[in-house]
């Protein structure tokens, strides 16, 4: 649908208002509509002026670009328009003006300007007080001095002033029902998966909603993405949001964290979609909270300690990074890691063997031993001593594994 369609559409539409959210004013269509073949109610959604000192992550074009990507079995709309600014005491300058955005200043106490780039690329500069009631005038000074939103209509009132459009969204509505926390981490698990976008906002009641009996987004105001300009410039300041207003312990922040995490230590095309699943990123976290460094081989470790979970199953408090870093010394020396599904064996070359009896179906306790003495070892003194100490019935040893047993050791793992 084009975009005179559309404004036709929002202007014939009776909307009906929804709950506020914190950048955006929702509304709901009164009546079922038919927009690009999809019949049903509609959502229009009306960015709120913003300060100076915001960033403009909220706009419906990037919305709407995110949005597609994350949900594209569902069409949605930017009406392209203008939105607002709201600056005190301070008229911006011509560097600061950006194309489809009012910024809305007070030159002096009374004289309320607007500032923009018009239809032909030229900046403009507008008193509003010869375009608006002197009431309106007055409540907009006094709510910029006093940080104080504006109201939709009034902004909209500044808006048609100037003879322009008001910037929305338009996207279908998927319903009132907040998704659970273990649906909606498990969405973000996917949502990266497929477009590489994290939405740090995840836990935000209402951001995610059930519909068809799966969990949308269906806000992107904080979807962050490593590789995105906007992103970049903004993250510090979403980071530490997070904390100031996140529960971290809450499963969705704790899977968005440690996703960001591995975002930012791994190559984008080295992070498989193997890899990313629930179990293995919460085994990650420990690496998160802890700022210990990881590689691909970490993965892999963790990847193949899941497998045998399934085999023998191994305490949760024994997979620490510990244990996996000194793993992954042997993985790096091509020490063989081999795999019998059908048989239940699974080797860490000679020192991490799964120990079975000759029936083939009780472990050693032998195994959980050393598993345990490895995952508690001290990242700086970790000796091979604990394998040496284990007699275990074990196939014959290889020539690779027995000269593993004189390899000089790591001071660290990291």
């Amino acid at each position: 649908m084009n975009q005179r369609d559309l404004n036709a559409l929002t202007k014939t539409t009776t909307w009906l208002p929804l709950s506020k959210g914190a950048y955006n004013q929702p509304y709901l269509s009164s009546t079922p509509l038919t927009i690009d073949g999809v019949h049903g109610l509609w959502v229009l959604k009306i960015p709120q002026a913003i300060t100076i000192d915001d960033n403009l992550t909220n706009s419906s074009a990037r919305a709407a670009r995110k949005l597609r990507l994350i949900n594209p079995e569902y069409p949605v709309f930017n009406i392209e328009g203008y939105r607002l600014t709201l600056t005190k005491d301070q008229s911006p300058d011509d560097d600061s003006i950006q194309p489809k955005v009012i910024n809305v200043y007070h030159s002096s106490s009374n004289i309320l300007m607007a500032a923009f780039i018009d239809e032909l690329g030229i900046i403009q500069r507008t008193r509003l007080n010869d375009k608006l009631d002197l009431n309106i005038t007055t409540h907009i000074i006094e709510a910029i001095n006093a940080n104080i939103k504006l109201s939709l209509e009034t902004e909209n009132l500044i808006v048609q002033s100037l003879g322009f459009l008001r910037e929305c969204l338009i996207l279908p509505y998927f319903g009132d029902i907040t998704a659970d926390y273990d649906d909606i981490a498990v969405e973000v698990i996917s949502i990266y998966k497929r477009t590489r976008i994290i939405i740090l906002d995840a836990e935000i009641r209402g951001n995610f909603l059930v519909h068809d009996q799966h969990s949308r987004c269906i806000d992107v105001d904080l979807a962050y993405r490593c590789d995105s300009p906007t992103s970049k410039l903004n993250k510090d300041d979403w980071v530490a949001a997070m904390f100031d207003n996140f529960d971290l312990d809450n499963k969705p922040t704790s899977y968005v964290l440690t996703l960001m995490y591995l975002d930012d230590n791994l190559p984008a095309n080295s992070i498989e979609d193997k890899f990313l699943f629930p179990e293995l990123i919460e085994k990650l976290q420990p690496f998160q909270e802890h700022d210990i460094s990881i590689e691909v081989s970490t993965l892999n470790i963790l990847l193949q300690i899941i497998e045998l979970n399934r085999l023998h199953p191994i305490k949760d408090e024994y997979i620490t990074p510990n244990l996996i870093k000194a793993l992954e010394y042997y993985y790096a020396r091509k020490v063989v890691i081999s795999h019998n599904l059908i048989n239940n064996i699974v080797h860490f070359g000679s020192y991490l063997t799964k120990v079975i009896t000759e029936d083939n179906k009780t472990p050693s306790p032998q195994f959980d031993s050393y598993i345990s003495q490895l995952s508690s070892e001290s990242r700086y003194s970790f000796h091979k001593s604990a394998a040496d100490n284990i007699e275990e019935p074990q196939p014959k040893r290889t020539r690779m594994e027995m000269e593993m047993e004189t390899a000089p050791r790591p001071s660290k793992y990291y």
